[in-house]
């Protein structure tokens, strides 16, 4: 009886210890964790000039790197024009400034190991409110929270290296370190502003943009992009709006004859949107669209060239050589920009248009 009673009494304590893992397996997979609602990181960025996306950069280049494109790079028919270089070591030479002098070198690793570090999806938002100078920028990527430790490790090795003075300070808000950078350049004072969240990193000129996009991710975390990795291009209508101004200040200051806004108005440019490119890497195909949006009819200047009835995306060619890495359909009207061009001219100046005729 007792050893009964011993053998029930194990067998409770078996079934008691097993309940309690289920129920904290429960609670480690309650709402607080799994289900809670994730947002896209591109949602972050609504009021930029430009945005060039990438939804995850190791598969993307480990896809352009197998596509036909980047097998012929690799090709030994291209080893001496790489000089059997690849990609990152192209980035390294793109990231050269020789006015860093001595330590152009060093910088440029530092440079390439940070890149390195972006794994996943990075969103560059780009402002052109001076295109004088360099464009405001505003970066969100996902990164890991040791790869986010050696990046700051990272910047403070690049500070000491470069000509420019950077002072560094960090606060609290709201829970999460924030980062303010001071750079001391000829112009002034530039500010830049870091922080890290739940493997997301946000760097900004704009600290109240970034303290804005921090609560964002508090309250709802970001979600990382599923499928075929992908390049997008963005850019607003207002760059162009702004570069017409720009161009038209510079030609009234110059007292320049011929006025810039008519010449882009006779072309049909000031007809062009949002423009849009995307490029999606799949396993066995490169998939390119761009898309340009319409301001009004495109029924003047260059845009004629465009016909409103789109080229078929199921074209194929009848035959394709062997050795082709790639081909490209598109569909112009080349004879309704020839009638075209007698306009454009007498917008811009009749005697242009009695030189042509």
């Amino acid at each position: 009886m007792n050893k009964l009673q011993s053998s029930a009494a194990r067998t409770f304590s078996w079934f008691l210890m097993a309940a309690i893992l289920l129920l904290l397996a429960a609670c480690a997979g309650g709402p607080d964790q799994d289900n809670r609602p994730r947002m896209n990181r591109l949602d972050l960025l609504t009021d930029v000039d430009m945005i060039v996306r990438c939804t995850d950069t190791s598969a993307l280049l480990s896809a352009i790197e197998d596509s036909p494109l980047g097998r012929f790079w690799n090709s030994p028919e291209m080893d001496g024009f790489r000089n059997d270089r690849d990609i990152w070591e192209e980035l390294k030479l793109a990231l050269a400034d020789e006015a860093e002098g001595d330590n152009a070198a060093k910088i440029r690793d530092i440079y390439l190991e940070e890149m390195k570090m972006l794994r996943g999806e990075v969103i560059l938002g780009l402002d052109f409110t001076d295109y004088e100078g360099q464009p405001a920028v505003t970066i969100v990527a996902a990164m890991s929270e040791a790869d986010h430790k050696r990046s700051l490790e990272m910047d403070a090795l690049l500070f000491e290296l470069e000509d420019v003075e950077t002072i560094k300070a960090s606060e609290d808000f709201r829970g999460t370190t924030l980062y303010t950078y001071i750079r001391k350049e000829a112009k002034g004072d530039r500010f830049l502003y870091q922080a890290y969240l739940e493997g997301t990193l946000l760097v900004s000129e704009d600290r109240d943009w970034l303290e804005r996009a921090l609560l964002q991710l508090k309250e709802t975390p970001a979600r990382e992009p599923e499928g075929a990795p992908e390049l997008n291009l963005t850019a607003k209508a207002r760059l162009t709006d702004r570069l017409q101004s720009l161009l038209a200040e510079k030609a009234a200051e110059d007292g320049s004859p011929v006025d810039p806004l008519t010449i882009i108005k006779s072309l049909g440019l000031d007809a062009v949107g949002d423009v849009h490119f995307n490029l999606a890497m799949m396993k066995d195909r490169a998939e390119i669209a761009f898309q340009v949006a319409r301001r009004g009819e495109w029924n003047r200047g260059l845009m004629v060239l465009i016909p409103s009835e789109p080229a078929p995306v199921d074209f194929r060619l009848a035959h394709v050589p062997r050795d082709a890495a790639s081909y490209q359909v598109a569909r112009l009207d080349l004879n309704a920009f020839w009638m075209q061009v007698p306009e454009i001219l007498r917008q811009i100046s009749p005697e242009f248009q009695l030189q042509f005729n």
